[in-house]
């Protein structure tokens, strides 16, 4: 799950960075959400900026909220060490 979110929430900050360049620049059209969506015309800045703030916290939720594997195995050994110590 947690890999799930970190490609999500790269791609989405991916997108409104994408969204940014292109309204300042004018290209990399070809990737973005953000000149696609009809109802976003004259909001396109906004909407890139937006887009890479939800991407941001979609990314650093994932990495505050979900452990990784390493962390849940560590965690069970210091438990199954606690079990072993209180039964002697």
């Amino acid at each position: 799950m947690r890999k799930i979110l970190d490609i999500f929430g790269l791609f989405v900050v991916l997108s409104g960075v994408g969204g940014v360049i292109h309204h300042f620049f004018g290209w990399f059209r070809a990737w973005t959400l953000v000149t696609r969506q009809a109802f976003l015309d004259g909001h396109e800045l906004a909407a890139g900026f937006v887009l890479i703030i939800f991407g941001l916290l979609v990314w650093i939720l994932g990495e505050a909220l979900l452990p990784t594997e390493k962390e849940r195995n560590k965690k069970a050994e210091k438990s199954a060490t606690r079990a072993r110590r209180s039964g002697r």
